[in-house]
């Protein structure tokens, strides 16, 4: 397989933005915007929602100094799952663009290790905060 050039990966990009329906029909609605929401917008539209909640609940005893690291990790995590899920994922999208010759189906069923592999990860994370705390405690 022949390596990918960056001008390839901006091609398919661009490809992706300029055929989506919301582009081409000039109106953006909800069900839309949740397909080609990026994980920065997704952050910002989830954390203030959902910070509060979580801080207010007792997870094992954590001080809220450590609390807010633990769920910042458990959402960005999240988050990165959501880009790579199958069928709206958008880095499953540039995947497809960039290797024409693979069928759709193909592409997600070889993200499905990565996905399982992700959720042993988080209900790790969910059971055990102390696994992604260590290395904070290890500074102190």
């Amino acid at each position: 397989m022949p390596a990918i050039r960056p001008d390839q990966v901006n091609n398919a990009v661009a490809d992706i933005v300029m055929t989506s329906p919301s582009h081409s029909s000039g109106r953006f609605p909800y069900t839309e915007a949740l397909e080609q929401m990026d994980s920065l917008a997704l952050i910002l539209l989830t954390i203030p929602i959902f910070y509060p909640v979580v801080m207010g609940l007792d997870f094992y005893g954590m001080p809220p100094v450590d609390k807010s690291i633990w769920f910042g990790i458990l959402a960005l995590m999240v988050v990165e799952i959501g880009l790579v899920h199958p069928p709206l994922g958008m880095n499953l999208f540039i995947i497809q663009k960039l290797a024409k010759d693979t069928p759709y189906i193909e592409t997600a069923k070889g993200v499905m290790p990565f996905l399982a592999s992700d959720l042993v990860r988080i209900v790790l994370l969910l059971l055990m905060p102390g696994l992604s705390l260590w290395l904070v405690h290890l500074n102190h």
